[in-house]
């Protein structure tokens, strides 16, 4: 999903063009990592946790190296920084999207799926 929303933004016009495609990827891959670690048969909310923790991370370090030169990771900045993006990550990518698959699998439209079981 993460994919096509950044396909749409570069299409509808945006200044970050490619940039925004190719950490769209990276993201993307970050999250399927985990879960390929799992071997996709763990459906908890731990793995979710973990998934969206790792696309935080590599977001901060997408954004520290690209975006923020200036500040170290261990700037005040750095630190902050990247426990937000943590924080956030969890919270949005992590809760929110378990809240949102339980949503669904209650709804039973997942059933023909190995998660949805």
């Amino acid at each position: 999903m993460l994919l096509v929303a950044s396909f749409v933004e570069v299409v509808l016009g945006t200044k970050y063009s490619v940039s925004l495609v190719v950490i769209a990827l990276v993201q993307a891959l970050a999250a399927e990592t985990v879960f390929a670690v799992f071997r996709y048969r763990r459906w908890t909310l731990g793995v979710t946790l973990l998934s969206s923790v790792a696309i935080g991370i590599v977001y901060n370090f997408y954004l520290l190296f690209f975006y923020y030169q200036a500040f170290s990771f261990f700037s005040p900045r750095g630190l902050i920084g990247t426990a937000c993006e943590l924080l956030s990550a969890a919270v949005f990518a992590g809760f929110g999207s378990w809240i949102l698959y339980r949503a669904l699998a209650k709804s039973g439209v997942l059933t023909r799926f190995v998660s949805g079981r």
